[in-house]
């Protein structure tokens, strides 16, 4: 019985870890999208005073 429960413990672990994966991951994602558009303005800031 001690076994069993080690195991579902693992199990829980593991799934909380690949949970915590799965969010970081998203969250990086949105967060490189949200700096390549930053990284855009910046670009059309610098254009637009180039053409100014």
């Amino acid at each position: 019985m001690l076994i069993f429960n080690k195991e579902i413990n693992q199990i829980k672990s593991l799934a909380t870890i690949f949970f915590l994966l799965l969010l970081c991951d998203s969250f990086l994602h949105v967060l490189q999208k949200s700096m390549n558009r930053i990284k855009i303005q910046k670009k059309y800031r610098c254009s637009a005073r180039i053409g100014g």
